[in-house]
């Protein structure tokens, strides 16, 4: 089939080592706590889909397919938020971050009435 592309465990590999092999990153000023600092959390990001990538194709054939199912969610949702945050950083950051303590505040709550 022409156009057709065949992603491999290999393939994987080394398109995520090009992110870990920058691994410790250092930032001269970080936001102290953390938050909405567009300069780290986009760099944790990318990694944080490299890793799971790796992590997806070291399963093997008894691995339980819930948990490949459940990186492959990780690596999704990871990707598509960091597509939405990149696409305007200086809007989008603050707007995800409130939505995420939102739903922190939620399943707080939800658990106090235990």
């Amino acid at each position: 089939m022409v156009g057709r592309v065949d992603y491999t465990p290999l393939q994987a590999y080394e398109l995520t080592g090009l992110v870990l092999t920058r691994l410790p990153m250092h930032f001269p000023e970080i936001d102290p706590i953390g938050r909405g600092d567009w300069e780290v959390m986009g760099p944790a990001m990318i990694v944080r889909a490299s890793t799971a990538t790796n992590a997806l194709f070291k399963l093997g054939p008894g691995d339980s397919w819930l948990a490949a199912e459940a990186i492959a969610r990780t690596i999704i949702e990871t990707t598509i938020t960091y597509a939405w945050l990149a696409a305007d950083p200086s809007a989008h950051v603050p707007v995800w971050l409130a939505g995420n303590d939102a739903e922190r505040r939620r399943a707080d709550n939800k658990h106090v009435h235990w």
